[in-house]
């Protein structure tokens, strides 16, 4: 029997950092949460045992992959 094909879906944590302007540490942090300007940091780092598999989202591939 050939093994079929699914698609698993799965998250972790990554920990990081961004330099934001503002006039308080308040804002700062603020700014950090709901900027429309923040972006991922490009060079975080893993967050150790953070890593989950969804299984409640995980589906099998119609067809398969090639």
């Amino acid at each position: 029997m050939k093994p079929k094909n699914y698609t698993v879906f799965v998250s972790w944590e990554m920990y990081g950092h961004i330099e934001v302007q503002a006039n308080s540490v308040e804002e700062a942090m603020k700014e950090a949460e709901t900027g429309e300007n923040i972006f991922l940091p490009p060079d975080g780092s893993y967050v150790e045992d953070s890593f989950q598999v969804d299984y409640d989202a995980t589906v099998e591939v119609p067809g398969g992959v090639e």
